[in-house]
C-alpha cells in the first residue's frame, strides 16, 4: 500500500520496516534526522501498545462483540441486505451527521430490533476472523465468498471419501471383487455424481451439517456495532482498531470498491502493522467462488455428456473394420478418432460459458491486484468526512508518519 512513507514499506499489504541501524555519520543532520526516526519508531510502538491494550474495551467490555459464523451465513447471508436508506444512521469518531429532529428520535422498533441484534451477539476478548468488506457488494458474493472461505475444504475431503467409498463399492458390489470386471459398465453416477452431489451440498451446507463444530468467533460491523443507539454506536467506532488488533486472522471480502473506502484501508492497515505482515490476512475476491462453482457444473455436465457419447468409440471401430484397414492401423486410429470425437463434441457446449468466465476470472484478478498496487490512501472515500482526519491520524501513527 502506499502511504507515502519514508520507512520500508511492502506495497502489497502495508508491512512497515523500521530500520533500527543508525549510521556512523558526524554530520549533525543526519544524527538529528536518526534521532526523529527513533522518536518515531518509539511513537508507533506505544501506539500499538496501546491499541492491543484496548483501552476502549477496558472501560466498557460490552462494546467488544462476536458472533458466530454460522449466524452471519444464515439464511444465505441474510444479514448483508442493505439497510433502507431511511433507517441508516451514518454515525462517525468525528461526529454526527446533521438530522432533523424528528430523525434524531430513534424509532422504538428500531431500537428493539437494532438492541436483538447487537445484544445477540456474544461479548468476547478475542476475535478468530474480522470480516472487512463493503457494503454496496452483492450480498449473494459475499455469502458464497464466505461459504467458500469456511467450506470448500471440508466440502473436498468428504467428496473424496465418498467417491473412495463408491469406488470400493462398485468394485465389491458390481465387480464382485473383480476390478476388470467393472469394463465397460456405466459408473458415472457412483464415481461422479455422487461425490459431486456430496461437494455442493457440504459446500452450501457444511456449516449446519456440523453442528458448529467448524463455527468460529467473527467481528461484522452490522451485528458488533449497534446500529440506532448512537453512544453505543460511538463508543463501538472508536475502539474500532482494538477490535481489529485483537483479531487472530482478518477476512477481506474483496470487490473492485474495497480499496476505495477509508475504514477498510484503516482495518488493513492496523491489522498488517499490530501483526507484522500480511501472513494473517485471508483475501477472498468476491470473484473467486462464482468462478470456480461454474467451472465445476459446466466440466459435470461435459462429463455427462461425454459419457453418453462414449458408444461413438466402438462405432468408429466397426467403421474402421468395415474399411478394410490393418489391424494395427484401426488399433491406433480407434481410441484416438472415437474418444477425440466424443470428447471434442461432449466439451464444445461449454466453450462459450467457459471462456467468458475464465476471461471475467482474469480481468477480476488483475483489477484486484493492480488496485492493490496502486491505491491512495488519500484518495478514498469516506461517508462520514469528519472521520478522515481521526483515520490518517491512525494510520500515520502506525506507519511513522503524519499523513
Amino acid at each position: 500500500m502506499d502511504y507515502a512513507m519514508d520507512v520500508d514499506t511492502d506495497v502489497n499489504m502495508g508491512h512497515t520496516v523500521c530500520d533500527a541501524s543508525v549510521p556512523l555519520n558526524p554530520n549533525p543532520d543526519v544524527q538529528n534526522q536518526w534521532g526523529r526516526r527513533y522518536s518515531d519508531m518509539e511513537a508507533r510502538s506505544s501506539y500499538l501498545h496501546q491499541l492491543q491494550a484496548t483501552p476502549n474495551v477496558l472501560r466498557n467490555p460490552q462494546i467488544m462483540r462476536c458472533v458466530r459464523s454460522s449466524k452471519v451465513l444464515e439464511g444465505f447471508g441474510a444479514i448483508f441486505r442493505h439497510q433502507a436508506a431511511a433507517k441508516k444512521k451514518a454515525m462517525g469518531v468525528g461526529g454526527v451527521e446533521q438530522q432533523d429532529a424528528s430523525a434524531a428520535i430513534a424509532d422504538d422498533k428500531e431500537h428493539e430490533a437494532s438492541d436483538k441484534a447487537f445484544y445477540g451477539t456474544m461479548q468476547t476478548t478475542s476475535i478468530d476472523g474480522f470480516v472487512s468488506h463493503v457494503w454496496s457488494a452483492s450480498r449473494w458474493r459475499k455469502a458464497l465468498a464466505l461459504l467458500f472461505y469456511m467450506n470448500t475444504g471440508l466440502a473436498a475431503g468428504v467428496a473424496i471419501i465418498v467417491w473412495l467409498l463408491m469406488a470400493v463399492h462398485c468394485v465389491v458390489v458390481k465387480g464382485g471383487g473383480n476390478i476388470t470386471a467393472l469394463g465397460g459398465r456405466d459408473l458415472i453416477i457412483e464415481l461422479v455424481w455422487v461425490p459431486m452431489a456430496v461437494f455442493f451440498v457440504v459446500f452450501f451446507f457444511g456449516h449446519d451439517l456440523t453442528r458448529g463444530a467448524m463455527d468460529k468467533n467473527w467481528w461484522l460491523d452490522k451485528l458488533c456495532i449497534h446500529q440506532t443507539r448512537q453512544d453505543v454506536q460511538l463508543e463501538g467506532l472508536t475502539a474500532l482498531p482494538e477490535f481489529v488488533a485483537r483479531s487472530k486472522r482478518i477476512i477481506i471480502l474483496w470487490s473492485d470498491t474495497y480499496f476505495e473506502r477509508l475504514w477498510c484501508n484503516a482495518e488493513v492497515a492496523t491489522f498488517t502493522s499490530v501483526n507484522e505482515g500480511a501472513e494473517r490476512v485471508d483475501v477472498v475476491p468476491l470473484w473467486l467462488a462464482p468462478w470456480v462453482l461454474s467451472t465445476l457444473v459446466c466440466d459435470l455436465l461435459s462429463i455427462t455428456l461425454w459419457n453418453r457419447l462414449a458408444v461413438w468409440i466402438t462405432d468408429v471401430g466397426i467403421a474402421l473394420s468395415d474399411e478394410h484397414l490393418p489391424e494395427r492401423v484401426v488399433f491406433f486410429l480407434t481410441p484416438f478418432l472415437g474418444i477425440g470425437a466424443a470428447m471434442g463434441t461432449a466439451y464444445l457446449p461449454m466453450v462459450i460459458p467457459n471462456f467468458f468466465s475464465f476471461t471475467h476470472k482474469l480481468e477480476a484478478h488483475n483489477t484486484m491486484l493492480k488496485h492493490i498496487d496502486e491505491f491512495k490512501l488519500a484518495s478514498a472515500k469516506c461517508s462520514v468526512e469528519a472521520d478522515r482526519e481521526y483515520i490518517h491520524a491512525h494510520v500515520g501513527q502506525l506507519f511513522c508518519r503524519t499523513i
